[in-house]
């Protein structure tokens, strides 16, 4: 349940490994969602699985690497992990950004005090899941609100009520997870770009020419501009 999920983070001695493994779920999940199983690399549209990745991740990764990952794979997902549906060149794909991802993240968490930036990692996620609880809520008002309205039409209120609260449930938790990938990394681009923006500040470079300057050097990507 959300209840059990929030007592693991705010209980748990290493929320930064239940993190790891919420970001390789979430990834998994969209290389099911955006690449076909069906068609070899060469033939993929990766378009909008590398913006998402990097809209979601300070990676700036280009198709090329993406595809090359997928070729290069020689591996078949082992039974019953959370990679056991994918083929051999999704799984290729999903093991490469997943790794990517988690170099990213430990080269910023080598910069950091580690206590201190635990507890910021539990903030986020805590902050995560209870923005999409009170989302889920308010969905759950609409639907009993929608429902009782076709309650006229003939239909059966409370079995349509359970199909489509299940549906609202299982979309949260989708929802959370997504959440916390996008709060994590935000998180640590948000700090560092304040800890920047001040000193910048002090130096006499007003915030708004800094953020520009950023963004248009080779230090600018897909990501940066996103957040900024």
């Amino acid at each position: 349940t959300i209840y059990g999920f929030r007592n693991e983070i705010i209980q748990g001695d290493d929320v930064r490994d239940r993190i790891m493994d919420i970001l390789e779920e979430v990834v998994v999940s969209k290389v099911e969602d955006t690449i076909s199983p069906e068609e070899e690399p060469e033939e993929w549209d990766l378009r909008p699985f590398a913006d998402w990745v990097n809209l979601t991740f300070p990676l700036g990764m280009p198709e090329d690497s993406i595809r090359d990952a997928a070729k290069k794979e020689t591996e078949t997902p082992v039974d019953g992990s959370m990679f056991a549906d994918l083929t051999m060149a999704q799984f290729g794909v999903a093991k490469f950004i997943a790794d990517s991802v988690r170099q990213a993240y430990d080269t910023k968490i080598g910069f950091e005090d580690p206590e201190e930036f635990a507890s910021v990692e539990r903030i986020i996620v805590l902050s995560a899941i209870d923005k999409i609880w009170r989302e889920h809520l308010y969905n759950m008002d609409s639907l009993r609100t929608a429902i009782s309205l076709r309650s006229y039409g003939q239909r059966d209120p409370l079995i349509e009520y359970k199909a489509e609260a299940s549906s609202l449930f299982e979309e949260m938790r989708v929802n959370v997870k997504s959440e916390i990938c996008h709060n994590i990394f935000l998180g640590v681009v948000t700090q560092s770009m304040a800890e920047i923006t001040v000193l910048a500040e002090k130096g006499g470079i007003a915030r708004h020419d800094l953020l520009a300057f950023l963004n248009d050097s080779v230090m600018g990507s897909t990501f940066t501009r996103y957040k900024t």
